[in-house]
């Protein structure tokens, strides 16, 4: 990110409330934090300036690592400080694979050693066609570690799909399972790539491979980390603030997927920003209970998408917590996780705190253990907050706003002063402005504009996406219907998401 940018999106059109005396919330009735009778424990005051129209984070800035660090080695050093070697990592719900931090760190590096042995260079792109397992984790800090750039896609894609977003990224390595083989064989065909190699990550597989459509048959992932062991080779992150990490793919609205690239530092950051903020913490990572039992949370968020690569998997990781992976949500087995882990919190979209507050299966499991749900990617109204909290006992219900190109979070509701029906409040580093759509004015509450994000989680134009040469703001169509009185510091400051608009 450069000093002073704010990041534009133009195809958002996303109205806004701003409120002189609660938070971001994202529609009429949108999000809480849901204990009955609930009250924040705490208020605060966001800070302003620029004509006292710029929102910034109520939370202290938080110290980023910058220079020669990749966001794998930042996560997995906060397992190492945080977590015993012997303690789960990630395991599948299935119990068909268990990796403890030990595993994790060892399995990362050997397969670092093992795409450098293979000539993978710094820059290259990995494409991950994987679902939710701990085998992702593993190729993917890797990956990171190695200065490779990792382009996950959404594993439900068929084979057209897929060859676009190889098309576009023309990877060296392409991450799959034993069940995606046959549809990214025909999916390199149609796009006219073999050059690739294929790694089958699953560590424990079923059956042989099938035909392929590449100039070697596919590896092995336990092949592929034997073969690291001959090898040995550092960090090759040499710039976390300019070396691009991730490639998701991402339309807004409008349009054909596209790359987006985000660096090392932007993953980092928005892990800081969620998890580094002293005794206020956004997600309440704190590695193990009172009881020395780690926190535990199901990968339940596809980790294809930002949400759940950086909110789910790499801040329960960096902080020592263990992490269930879910391919695909089936309930039950899904609610048996939660019970059998002792699950304390999760990271949902609004459809599954619905399933929460109203399934009636939900009763026939233990959930005591759960005390947060964090609920993001659409608005969720008031009463189904309301109604998950009450069915799980006054678990802390609440919701955040974000995005890709974010990283994704620029705005979360803290567990300490969650406000009924709102997103919550830049996290630290951040600013939030709303301008005049024409005039780029800054504006007040009772003006409608577009809300303009910065901070230093946000996506950078980078050089070699053509996608994104031309982006210098974040944009967010806003309406702003509080009441019609001046911004100012003496009064705490929300925005509210109050609907989507054509």
């Amino acid at each position: 990110m450069y000093p002073g940018m704010f990041l534009h999106r133009s195809c958002f059109r996303l109205p806004w409330l701003v409120q002189a005396d609660g938070a971001c919330v994202r529609n009429a009735s949108a999000s809480a934090a849901l204990r009955p009778n609930y009250e924040p424990r705490r208020s605060f005051k966001l800070s302003l300036a620029d004509d006292q129209r710029t929102v910034r984070s109520p939370f202290p800035d938080v110290d980023i690592p910058s220079g020669s660090i990749s966001a794998a080695h930042y996560v997995l050093d906060g397992g190492k400080r945080h977590a015993r070697s012997s303690d789960i990592a990630l395991v599948d719900c299935l119990d068909r694979v268990a990796l403890t931090y030990g595993d994790l760190r060892d399995m990362h590096e050997a397969f670092r050693c093992s795409l450098v042995g293979r000539g993978i260079q710094r820059g290259d792109v990995a494409l991950f066609y994987l679902h939710n397992c701990p085998e992702f984790a593993v190729c993917l800090y890797g990956c990171l570690s190695a200065g490779v750039r990792v382009s996950p896609c959404n594993h439900a894609y068929g084979v057209d799909e897929l060859a676009y977003q190889i098309q576009r990224t023309q990877p060296k390595l392409i991450v799959t399972f034993q069940d995606g083989l046959e549809t990214v064989s025909q999916a390199l065909c149609k796009a006219s790539l073999h050059g690739a190699e294929v790694v089958l990550a699953d560590l424990a597989p079923e059956g042989s491979p099938s035909a392929h459509c590449t100039s070697t048959p596919p590896t092995p992932l336990a092949d592929f980390l034997n073969d690291g062991q001959k090898y040995s080779s550092p960090d090759r992150v040499h710039d976390c603030m300019r070396d691009t990490a991730i490639l998701p793919f991402s339309s807004g609205t409008t349009g054909a997927p596209k790359p987006i690239a985000l660096s090392h530092h932007n993953l980092i950051a928005n892990i800081c920003q969620q998890t580094d903020t002293p005794g206020r913490d956004i997600f309440n990572h704190h590695g193990y209970h009172g009881d020395n039992r780690p926190e535990a949370t199901v990968g339940v968020m596809p980790f294809f998408h930002i949400y759940g690569l950086t909110v789910t998997l790499g801040s329960a990781l960096l902080h020592g917590g263990k992490v269930v992976t879910m391919a695909k949500f089936q309930p039950d087995l899904f609610l048996q996780s939660c019970a059998k882990h002792r699950v304390s919190q999760l990271h949902f979209v609004p459809p599954l705190t619905l399933f929460m507050a109203q399934d009636s299966r939900v009763s026939n499991y233990d959930l005591s253990s759960v005390k947060s749900i964090f609920c993001g990617a659409a608005p969720m109204g008031e009463e189904l907050a309301r109604q998950a909290s009450q069915r799980l006992n006054g678990a802390v219900v609440r919701q955040g706003y974000g995005m890709t190109e974010l990283s994704p979070i620029c705005m979360a509701s803290p567990l300490h002063a969650t406000k009924y029906g709102s997103v919550g409040v830049p996290v630290p580093n951040t600013e939030v402005r709303v301008v005049d759509i024409e005039s780029g004015k800054l504006l007040g509450a009772g003006e409608n504009g577009e809300i303009r994000i910065h901070g230093p989680q946000h996506v950078s134009p980078s050089p070699g996406i053509q996608s994104l040469k031309r982006i210098h703001f974040i944009s967010v169509r806003s309406g702003i219907t509080a009441p019609p009185r001046r911004m100012s510091a003496d009064r705490p400051i929300y925005l509210i998401l109050s609907a989507r608009s054509p």
